[in-house]
């Protein structure tokens, strides 16, 4: 498939530094902590899927927060290492929870709280930064304190510090991509000097973080389309339209329809088109569950099958009213 700078450029301006910066930008100035601090470390978590490649594939989460935790600062990277705690469960049990991934994402996520006897979210709604500390602090505790009975520390997450180092990550990242894109278009020009000087294959790519990338654009790109398929609705028209947003790279798409719901067997047929829609023109049955799927077709392969189904409308008996004189 080709590829293009262009690809990055409007991905990060759009969904990264438009979207989610924004998002985060909302809820800290609406003081709403938790809703930030969710937010911040799904991103986190989210960031390190998109380089990595790991968009749409289970149990990376973990791999995938660590490998966006490498842009971050040092003393953000050792805590990480570090930070072991253990706290109780719903049930009383005594547990371990070791990472800034396990104890305050995962927290965050699936328990509504940061792991841990004493923790703490601080958020500035008017956006101030402290550039001597980080998003995340061990407060240790004197044994005066009245809290020392209950832990010796405080796990502090602080929202606008945390996003400081987000952005700065994300940055970061971003010229990096645009610098290997870069290099690599200039290897492969240098290797195909008639190669349009614009364009990058598949097999140009060398930067693992590329490969990353875009794999997990392709993913991305997929479940954006699986969301766009038209129909996918009840009482649809037994003579529908179908449609599906284009593949970056495309030549040619392949569609299939059947009522058989693992497409083992295709019953109304199959279709190969460069259009982006598809009008049938047969009749299909009435009040029937029907399956599609399409995919798109490039110099360099196949896309997954992206599927859907719908169902047609129920067929109108129209009764004749006999008067009687």
């Amino acid at each position: 498939m080709q590829r293009t700078k262009l690809e990055i450029i409007d991905y990060f301006q759009e969904f990264i530094f438009g979207f989610i910066y924004n998002d985060i930008n909302k809820c800290i100035k609406a003081t709403a902590n938790y809703i930030v601090t969710l937010a911040l470390l799904s991103y986190t978590e989210y960031l390190g899927a998109l380089i990595g490649g790991h968009i749409g594939l289970p149990k990376k989460g973990g791999l995938s927060f660590t490998k966006a935790l490498s842009y971050f600062p040092e003393q953000c990277r050792d805590i990480n290492s570090s930070l072991g705690i253990e706290y109780k469960d719903e049930k009383g049990k005594v547990k371990t929870a070791n990472g800034i991934y396990k104890i305050f994402r995962c927290g965050v996520v699936h328990e509504y709280f940061i792991k841990g006897p004493l923790t703490k979210i601080i958020n500035n709604p008017g956006g101030y930064v402290d550039n001597n500390r980080i998003g995340i602090e061990i407060e240790v505790l004197p044994n005066g304190d009245p809290l020392y009975q209950i832990s010796s520390k405080r796990l502090i997450f602080r929202t606008n510090e945390y996003f400081r180092d987000f952005k700065a990550a994300t940055d970061r990242i971003y010229k990096e991509l645009l610098t290997a894109f870069d290099l690599d278009l200039k290897k492969a020009l240098k290797k195909y000097p008639s190669r349009n000087s614009e364009l990058l294959e598949d097999s140009d790519l060398n930067s693992l973080l590329l490969k990353g990338f875009y794999h997990s654009l392709d993913m991305y790109t997929s479940r954006r389309m699986m969301l766009e398929l038209e129909p996918k609705a009840s009482n649809v028209a037994i003579k529908p339209t179908f449609k599906w947003p284009p593949l970056s790279g495309a030549t040619s798409y392949d569609f299939e329809l059947t009522t058989d719901p693992i497409f083992a067997t295709i019953t109304e047929g199959t279709v190969n088109t460069v259009l982006t829609y598809l009008v049938w023109d047969s009749s299909l049955e009435y009040k029937t569950i029907y399956h599609w799927r399409v995919r798109a077709i490039s110099a360099n392969g196949v896309s997954p099958w992206v599927t859907s189904f719908f169902t047609t409308l129920v067929k109108l008996h129209h009764r004749h009213r006999v008067s009687y004189d």
